[in-house]
């Protein structure tokens, strides 16, 4: 005795699929056995690939230019330069290149003011100045010596954390 089939909506939503598809598969094999065989494929014609020769340029080529860094360093070197030759009170001199007035029925030449004048003499520094500048250039030497130093003890305090000792024995 055959065993006993199932009515259950699965069971009928199976067998209904399976018939589909079963029929699905012979009717796409009778299509294809009744079609004509498809025609040969031609193989493709290949145009022939023109050759062009590269443009011929009258002028020569571009630089190349290469964008550098720059930090402003020398901008502001400029700008201190030019402003200290700005503030200066009064205009400097060359000693040869000094142009003094002179009698005008009188020769160049023999005019007594074209002598060579001495240059008025400068204001000699008061000791103050010169000891508060000293200090200065004593503060400026040992901060970058503190500086220095500071630098290699952080250094080694670095280096000395970043090896690892292994150790069995407690303390």
């Amino acid at each position: 005795m055959p065993p006993a089939r199932s009515n259950s909506a699965l069971s009928r939503d199976m067998e209904r699929n399976a018939a589909q598809a079963n029929a699905l598969k012979t009717l796409d094999a009778r299509r294809a056995a009744a079609a004509p065989p498809p025609p040969p494929v031609a193989p493709p014609v290949v145009a022939p690939v023109p050759v062009h020769n590269p443009p011929v340029y009258t002028q020569a080529p571009q630089p190349v230019i290469v964008p550098q860094p720059n930090n402003g360093f020398m901008y502001g070197v400029m700008g201190f330069m030019l402003g200290r030759a700005m503030s200066q009170p009064q205009p400097v001199s060359v000693p040869h290149n000094r142009h003094t007035e002179w009698d005008s029925n009188t020769a160049p030449a023999a005019s007594p003011a074209m002598a060579q004048t001495p240059a008025p003499a400068a204001a000699p520094a008061s000791f103050g100045l010169s000891v508060l500048r000293g200090l200065m250039w004593l503060a400026l030497v040992s901060g970058l010596l503190w500086l220095a130093l500071y630098t290699v003890r952080k250094l080694r305090r670095l280096r000395s954390t970043t090896t690892t000792h292994y150790s069995f024995e407690r303390n």
